[in-house]
């Protein structure tokens, strides 16, 4: 990393760093390839090399997939005044709730929309945030992704999405303050020769099965509290 090279949250010179040796990705014959920029709170760089294929540019740096979604979550709480300290090295955390959230939103807040009617806010912060339960800060922490609809009284329903760092493989959905669903999403759990391939038919199948499973928990619970249906017509986007 070069002196007086102009840094970014998570560590990185900005541009493109060229390296030997070709892309590291299984299956890529890329001859060129580039060092993934993300270097952790331990100043532990990454150092993968991808084609610009399997990396990805974020604030005008590459990274690898993992750590470009990692510094999306560091430059967003930069930006709103909440710097974070970025994640271990090989924490899936932060990037796993991005991800997910980015996936489950249009679905979410389609529901959210029609249940707020004209009477009614939805509360849409993009930013992931990291909380500690102790005060002293000791404990492992977990990372968070929040929406809200409100009333004039107060909370009409608060749905989040959780990634504690001791359970980094798990994603916890959180409604009104209950843990209402908890799963690690497919492409983790079923990681080996028997998943599907990524990108294909079925691996898309078992995305959208899990988001429809997380929605199907916020639909029931809104039910209950007495708020209008959603319509399960169309799948997580609609």
């Amino acid at each position: 990393m070069r002196d007086g090279a102009a840094q970014q949250p998570g560590g990185g010179s900005v541009g493109w760093e060229p390296v030997d040796g070709g892309c590291d990705y299984p299956g890529c014959d890329q001859t060129e390839a580039f060092r993934c920029g993300y270097l952790d709170r331990r100043r532990v760089e990454c150092g993968r090399a991808g084609c610009r294929g399997h990396m990805r540019l974020v604030g005008g740096r590459g990274y690898c997939m993992r750590h470009a979604s990692i510094v999306e979550v560091l430059r967003l709480a930069a930006a709103r005044g909440t710097p974070l300290q970025p994640p271990d090295l090989d924490s899936r955390a932060a990037s796993l709730v991005l991800n997910v959230a980015r996936a489950l939103e249009p679905g979410l807040e389609t529901r959210l929309r029609r249940w707020a009617g004209m009477h009614h806010t939805v509360f849409d912060d993009p930013t992931v945030r990291y909380s500690r339960s102790d005060r002293a800060r000791r404990e492992q922490g977990r990372w968070e992704r929040i929406w809200a609809l409100a009333g004039h009284n107060g909370y009409l329903l608060r749905v989040m999405l959780r990634v504690d760092d001791l359970r980094p493989e798990w994603v916890a959905l959180v409604v009104d303050g209950v843990v209402a669903h908890q799963e690690i999403p497919p492409w983790i759990s079923h990681r080996g020769p028997q998943w599907p391939v990524p990108g294909s038919v079925e691996a898309a199948a078992e995305r959208e099965a899990f988001l429809e499973r997380l929605l199907a928990v916020v639909d029931a619970h809104a039910a209950r509290q007495g708020l209008t249906a959603a319509s399960a017509e169309g799948g997580p986007g609609r």
